[in-house]
């Protein structure tokens, strides 16, 4: 199988999201690698731990972005997250069960998935987000930290707590 590689085309041109997404393609191939040089188990568990952790973390970071945004196509993108983390969670269960080939096929599931989701789903929140951005309804400055540990400022950089059931932007 050929090695997946971040190129220009999985951009969505929101610098935090591509970042993370390079993080994500960079530890997917390294569990290829492992995988097709027949490495320990244990540096493929490694490997695989590693690519989960990254792909929660973007998910997570996604979502605060579509809720801080009022993403409308947020449901639907939270869907396609929700179907990717039940198939890698059954393949790493496979894999560590011992099942052969499922350490492959986790690749190949993963390399397509990310591919078809950079360039439509990804890019659509990417195109909504710098929309946002220059109408200054919102500022591209999350993080991964939970949403508690967040300092929240409007659009002149003045702090506030945001109200639940009230519209921030």
């Amino acid at each position: 199988m050929e090695l997946l590689t971040w190129t220009i085309s999985h951009q969505v041109f929101v610098p935090e999201l591509d970042d993370e997404h390079q993080g994500i393609f960079v530890a997917l191939g390294a569990l290829q690698t492992a995988l097709a040089h027949d490495g320990p188990a244990a540096e493929i568990l490694q490997a695989t731990d590693s690519l989960v952790a990254s792909i929660k973390g973007h998910f997570a970071h996604e979502d605060r972005l579509m809720r801080a945004a009022r993403y409308a196509s947020r449901a639907w993108h939270q869907r396609l997250h929700a179907s990717a983390r039940k198939r890698v969670t059954q393949y790493t269960e496979m894999l560590r069960e011992g099942t052969p080939g499922a350490g492959n096929d986790l690749v190949t599931y993963l390399s397509a998935w990310l591919h078809d989701h950079t360039l439509v789903a990804d890019r659509m929140l990417g195109a909504f987000l710098r929309n946002q951005c220059r109408t200054g309804k919102i500022t591209l400055q999350a993080s991964t930290r939970p949403v508690g540990d967040c300092v929240w400022v409007d659009k002149n950089g003045d702090p506030f707590v945001p109200q639940a059931g009230k519209r921030i932007l």
